[in-house]
């Protein structure tokens, strides 16, 4: 049983580094210095600079960014979502806030593919037809113009959570709800992201 367990494992992983490595092909335009000319990058950089600011000011949540605005501040975050400024907050840490959004975006790609795989091998139970669809899904002309024309990092980040949503659905349907937790995974992440 656990040799079989192992071989199972195993095999599923060559499946998750194909994807990993596909989602690093298509974050490939992310390596050039600085970052692309996008609809809302401006918007996007200058609201995870905000977010971070009003952390490290000790506003929490960071929902007014007092500096903005010539002093009367801005209310970015009220009407704005923010798991993405979160995210870019994590790697802004370590890293330029330029870098933050590059890796943020490849993360994305990465956990789009990751979703879509689970989502289809789910249904299909065949693994193969699983990457195909995957790959199919993160290198969609409407996901990458979302990422390096318009920017629209909501619309991108929804992509992470478009399987689980279909996932959960799936799961209500045809497995009797045992893992209906995805659905509220998928209603969560629409409240933090669009």
């Amino acid at each position: 049983m656990i040799k079989q367990i192992k071989k199972i494992l195993e095999k599923e992983i060559i499946y998750y580094v194909i994807i990993v490595l596909i989602a690093l092909l298509l974050s490939s335009p992310l390596t050039v210095k600085g970052f692309f000319n996008s609809h809302d990058g401006i918007y996007h950089f200058s609201r995870n600079y905000a977010t971070n600011s009003a952390i490290l000011a000790g506003q929490i949540p960071p929902l007014i960014v007092s500096n903005f605005c010539k002093g009367f501040g801005y209310g970015w975050s009220i009407f704005y979502p923010p798991l993405g400024t979160y995210l870019n907050g994590i790697f802004s840490i370590f890293f330029s806030y330029i870098n933050a959004m590059k890796l943020c975006i490849c993360f994305t790609i990465t956990a789009s593919g990751i979703t879509m795989f689970k989502l289809m091998k789910k249904i299909t139970k065949n693994s193969d037809l699983s990457l195909i669809t995957a790959i199919i899904y993160i290198s969609s002309t409407y996901f990458l113009s979302n990422i390096y024309c318009r920017m629209a990092m909501g619309e991108v980040m929804s992509y992470m959570f478009f399987p689980v949503l279909f996932y959960g659905l799936y799961d209500i349907f045809y497995n009797e709800g045992k893992e209906n937790y995805y659905l509220a995974i998928r209603c969560t992440g629409n409240c933090v992201i669009t």
